[in-house]
């Protein structure tokens, strides 16, 4: 049962660093297949990247935080199939060989979340309800005149400090990212980025 009495009582501004990983894939909506290309086959998959970042915590009260944050987050996609060839010098011969397509858009994250603190058990815990601004620092293997160079996005999560069990202060926090417009149009499909983001937080302060 959930108990709204909440984090800490101290008030205040925390600061520190985030490390975790993201699992990121897309979206596509506005999809035009033919007989020889279908989007959602070419698109699909899911890519794992490191993730990293900075943040500030300003505590309201013991009910309630405002945070920011300045994240580096890789997303897009990643698929290896099997794919069969022959050669015309032997072309009763099949070869069979790993094809691996990837597409990785690398984003500079400004956040700004807030924090509502819930307790359960002896666990001090919070909600994460936020946006972001993404500026798209590099892009591969997509067009770079159809990708929109800033995005925003909403993100829902739930974190836990583990400032009393442990003596420091660390949180766990794990996060569901998308963006709102589309990230990328062409002819054929209108493509979404969407993210988990799993980290651990180190308050420096």
């Amino acid at each position: 049962m959930l108990n709204y009495q909440i984090i800490p009582a101290q008030t205040g501004f925390d600061y520190g660093i985030k490390l975790g990983i993201s699992s990121s894939s897309f979206i596509l909506s506005g999809i035009k297949s033919t007989g020889f290309y279908n989007p959602e086959d070419y698109y699909k998959g899911n890519s794992v990247n490191p993730a990293l970042g900075l943040f500030i915590d300003y505590r309201i009260n013991k009910h309630l935080s405002f945070e920011t944050e300045l994240s580096y987050l890789q997303k897009g996609t990643r698929l290896t199939e099997e794919t069969t060839v022959t050669t015309s010098g032997n072309p009763d011969r099949i070869y069979k060989s790993d094809f691996t397509h990837s597409f990785d858009i690398r984003y500079l994250e400004f956040g700004v979340n807030i924090k509502p603190a819930i307790k359960l058990g002896t666990v001090q815990s919070y909600l994460i309800l936020g946006s972001s601004l993404n500026y798209t620092l590099n892009a591969m293997n997509l067009l770079h005149n159809n990708i929109e160079k800033i995005v925003f996005a909403y993100k829902i999560g739930a974190g836990a400090e583990l400032r009393n069990l442990l003596g420091v202060a660390v949180m766990f926090e794990i996060k569901y990212i998308r963006d709102l417009p589309d990230f990328y149009k062409y002819e054929y499909a209108k493509l979404k980025n969407h993210a988990f983001v799993l980290t651990i937080g180190f308050g420096l302060k």
